[in-house]
């Protein structure tokens, strides 16, 4: 193309055999130079195209033979070895003009979305199989979230001309594998937590062994300090949300016996060593407001905690926090003026859950 371009179209360069010296150029003087450049550039892109899909499947066949990621290289180097493929030829053709980088920027783009399609297709495949292990290797979980992530925002970077439809069509592949990816990972949190906390709650030995569990299944990763921040807000609003579902169903009276004669000091312990145990492995994480919650004694105070835990977790289970306030020992009356502050807020007829949770 340079060959083609450079000497051809370049008014200094262009010679023909009837063209008078110093005569205006005019179109259709060289027929041939523009013949030359529409089949260069046919050919180019076809190669382009050619080449970018055998080196992605490429990449993507060495990214399935190197299943342990125990190393940076091992997690990064999938999106990076894709970025760098789709960037490398486009950046080079701007160096002949910005018309042809961005016909094969497109091509790249293109041949990037169909990639994507086969690449999460076996991606989903690979965390299925993950997920139903015992112990399941967060890792991988976190590698796709990361090369989702960043794919998706190189491809929004240079989306400049490209044609909406196909940045759309890319940003919705990768968003639907982050939330599928982020949806397992939850549902793993999910089953283990409920499994540790039905025995915790029912049990005379008082050890909260959820804890080290959540250490086996999430170690810290430097490598990716964004997404397991992102995995580790998510995964510790559904424990403290499921604690509290079974803290609310416990009587203290059955607590007492199981755990200690002061059961809210050792449910404020416990949510202060779960929240050690997360901000460890992602730093910056918003803090559980239980402990406050159930120290506050003023009412006032009561109504700024509740608002920030419903805020923060529970924006859609007001009735727990309902059953909860009832738990701490507040009458009907003191329960409806705290959550009477929370917006949006609807009265609810109290239900056998709120009546009971107390005896």
């Amino acid at each position: 193309m340079k060959w083609v371009l450079v000497p051809y179209l370049s008014q200094d360069l262009l010679v023909h055999p009837d063209h008078q010296e110093n005569a205006p150029i005019k179109k259709g003087d060289f027929p041939l130079s523009t013949e030359l450049v529409a089949k260069a550039e046919k050919l180019l892109l076809e190669n382009v195209q050619t080449e970018v899909r055998k080196c992605l499947d490429q990449i993507l066949l060495t990214d399935r033979n190197q299943d342990v990621c125990d190393s940076e290289e091992s997690f990064i180097g999938l999106y990076v070895d894709i970025i760098q493929l789709v960037n490398v030829m486009p950046e080079q053709a701007q160096e002949i003009n910005s018309k042809l980088s961005h016909d094969i920027r497109e091509v790249c783009f293109q041949e990037l979305k169909m990639f994507l399609g086969r690449y999460t297709a076996e991606q989903t495949e690979i965390l299925e199989k993950k997920a139903k292990k015992a112990i399941p290797n967060q890792i991988r979980f976190l590698k796709t979230l990361k090369t989702c992530k960043e794919i998706k925002e190189y491809v929004q970077n240079k989306s400049d001309g490209i044609e909406d439809s196909l940045i759309q069509e890319i940003e919705a592949t990768l968003e639907n594998m982050e939330d599928f990816t982020l949806k397992l990972l939850m549902e793993i949190v999910a089953d283990m937590t409920e499994m540790h906390l039905q025995n915790y709650f029912k049990t005379k030995y008082g050890q909260f062994f959820l804890i080290s569990d959540v250490e086996t299944h999430f170690p810290k990763v430097s490598w990716c300090p964004d997404i397991q921040k992102r995995v580790m807000d998510e995964a510790y609003k559904l424990i403290a949300h499921t604690y509290l579902k079974h803290l609310v169903r416990s009587s203290q009276r059955k607590l007492r016996k199981c755990w200690s004669p002061d059961v809210v000091q050792k449910v404020i312990e416990d949510a202060e060593l779960l929240h050690d145990t997360i901000s460890k492995l992602a730093p910056g994480v918003e803090q559980w407001k239980l402990p406050e919650l159930l120290e506050d004694k003023d009412i006032e105070a009561m109504k700024i905690t509740v608002w920030a835990i419903q805020h923060s977790c529970y924006r859609e289970d007001e009735e727990l926090l309902s059953t909860l306030l009832v738990w701490k020992g507040l009458s009907k009356s003191q329960t409806k003026q705290v959550l009477g502050a929370l917006p949006e807020h609807e009265p609810r007829q109290t239900n056998f859950l709120v009546e009971c949770c107390y005896l």
